[in-house]
């Protein structure tokens, strides 16, 4: 099932298959794998921003699914966020902050003297 948009009354509605086939290195059909995930990152202020994310199949390569691009923000709080995803049966991942700099860590990082650590503040403390 592809992903299908049309306008209903004055609503647009946008139809996300729930599940995505997951595909071996030929290409063949191997597993079912989620399609959406949902998103939780604070920033250095404790602003919170939740939203649903697009997840890449990354089965052809034996990884777990990639998080991919934002699909739809949530205009709620962290704990409405959460009851939605429960309800819908969505997984969340919320990412950590860095505890130097504050920020979330979207990718890589290591433990530093205070905690986790992101690549840049990692750099930095390099070149220092």
């Amino acid at each position: 099932m592809e992903t299908k948009y049309y306008k209903k009354d004055d609503k647009i509605i946008i139809e996300i298959p729930f599940l995505q086939d997951g595909r071996d290195y030929f290409g063949d059909k191997v597993c079912k794998i989620p399609n959406i995930i949902g998103i939780i990152e604070t920033n250095k202020n404790g602003d919170e921003e939740c939203g649903f994310h697009k997840l890449i199949d990354m089965t052809y390569k034996g990884k777990a699914p990639q998080v991919n691009g934002l699909l739809v923000s949530f205009y709620g709080n962290k704990k409405e966020f959460i009851e939605l995803c429960e309800e819908l049966d969505i997984e969340i991942i919320e990412y950590q902050n860095c505890a130097y700099c504050g920020e979330s860590i979207l990718g890589s990082h290591t433990v530093g003297d205070k905690g986790i650590i992101c690549y840049s503040c990692q750099l930095d403390k390099k070149n220092k």
